[in-house]
């Protein structure tokens, strides 16, 4: 399943998928231009997690609420709770990996 999140939308993703990937990335770096197919993939083909898309452009209020400085980001929920964060560039692998890691 892929969200698109925002300030007022993301507690309630959170309270209503037990697992959740937030991805914060910008349009304007390459790199987050280039995850974003791998990141829709993984949401789609992975029923048991929620992958939420965060432009830190349109929202930097809600990336500033997460400490998010660079992208990308992602940033793992479990249970509505904060479990981990990894920033720069992975590849598709590492991304499933760390999903994995709370399934």
């Amino acid at each position: 399943m892929i969200e698109r999140g925002d300030t007022f939308s993301f507690d309630r993703i959170l309270h209503k998928n037990p697992v959740v990937l937030a991805f914060f990335y910008s349009e304007a770096s390459s790199k987050c231009r280039s995850l974003l197919p791998v990141i829709r993939e993984i949401g789609q083909s992975n029923d048991k997690v929620c992958v939420v898309e965060v432009d830190t452009y349109r929202d930097a209020g809600f990336a500033y609420n997460y400490a998010v400085s660079t992208v990308p980001s992602f940033l793992l929920f479990k249970n509505g709770s904060f479990v981990d964060r990894k920033t720069g560039a992975q590849n598709r692998k590492a991304i499933e990996k760390f999903i994995n890691s709370v399934l």
